[in-house]
């Protein structure tokens, strides 16, 4: 007798095998743009502009300050692909810095 649901299960990895690039690319670029909503998402929520100096113009050039005392679960470039109520979490703990700004802090900290 004629197994459909095997048929399929070895239909779809032999495909999926074959299209393996195919694959791959669709899906780093829905993580990419996964990840692009959450940054857009969480700088929104964090006023939307570096705390310091108001730069608002890239949100690649925006970073996610956490706070002196505050305990660090994961880094932030981890977290983008977490859900949102996990990424939140860490938010509430991080100040939101361009990217100078940020530096410029750290380096001041070290000194």
């Amino acid at each position: 007798m004629f197994d459909r649901k095997k048929y399929m299960k070895q239909y779809s990895k032999e495909y999926f095998k074959s299209n393996k690039d195919k694959y791959n690319k669709e899906w780093q670029r829905l993580r990419c743009a996964r990840r692009l909503r959450n940054k857009q998402k969480a700088i929104d929520l964090l006023g939307g502009e570096c705390q310091i100096c108001g730069y608002n113009e890239c949100i690649a050039a925006l970073d996610f300050h956490h706070r002196e005392g505050e305990k660090k679960e994961a880094k932030m470039s981890v977290l983008w692909h977490y859900s949102w109520k996990r990424i939140k979490k860490e938010l509430d703990k991080c100040d939101l810095l361009c990217a100078n700004c940020h530096r410029e802090l750290h380096f001041k900290k070290g000194l």
